[in-house]
């Protein structure tokens, strides 16, 4: 049983815990961790690769987080810049993302409270996931999301120019744009979701 806590800064942490609990109250510049049944709490990172298995991850802010494999794993974030990763069985919590996110969920929850209105892109290949985004109302995006046994919600103007494809229309192919006239560049909003269901604000 490992417990690590720490109050200064960081500029590089890497290595494995188990059965532990991880407290970091400085900044972290790089980080590349493995953790096993144990519970992380961190303040700020500029850097972070995690792998986690029923395990627990609390950060206030990351700029650059990479999920590499989550497994049964509650992860929640405040802040995150840019977020990648592979969840199963783990659901994923953040306040604010302000850049990218580009993630495989399996079995889990995504929730975002506020996508930034300057934000890059957004890629989302979801199973059996519940999915609960919302975007900045000044935010332009191109959506384009292929669903198939989902029930979903999404902004008016977009579902307007929705379409159905497949048997029993269980196959659902929407494309359109929010914000459609603000000149704003387009960011792009792509989905892949097979039963659960996906709900844009």
């Amino acid at each position: 049983r490992t417990n690590v806590s720490a109050t200064s800064a960081i500029d590089e942490l890497e290595g494995g815990v188990k059965y532990g609990d991880i407290t970091l109250k400085g900044h972290v510049v790089a980080g590349d961790l493995e953790l096993f049944r144990s519970n992380m709490k961190g303040v700020t990172f500029d850097r972070l690769d995690v792998s986690a298995s029923y395990s627990s991850f609390v950060a206030d802010k990351v700029t650059r987080l990479n999920l590499e494999e989550g497994f049964r794993t509650d992860f929640e974030v405040r802040e995150v810049g840019n977020l990648s990763g592979n969840l199963k069985y783990s659901p994923l919590k953040i306040e604010t993302l302000n850049n990218e996110l580009d993630i495989t969920a399996f079995r889990g929850d995504l929730e975002i409270q506020l996508i930034q209105a300057d934000f890059s892109s957004i890629k989302v290949n979801a199973k059996y996931t519940n999915v609960d985004f919302s975007f900045s109302p000044e935010s332009k995006y191109e959506l384009d999301a292929t669903t198939t046994y989902t029930d979903f919600k999404v902004p008016e103007e977009i579902i307007d120019k929705s379409q159905q494809n497949g048997p029993n229309a269980q196959e659902k192919h929407v494309v359109g744009t929010f914000n459609k006239l603000s000149k704003r560049k387009a960011s792009t909003v792509s989905f892949e979701t097979f039963n659960g269901y996906l709900k844009l604000n």
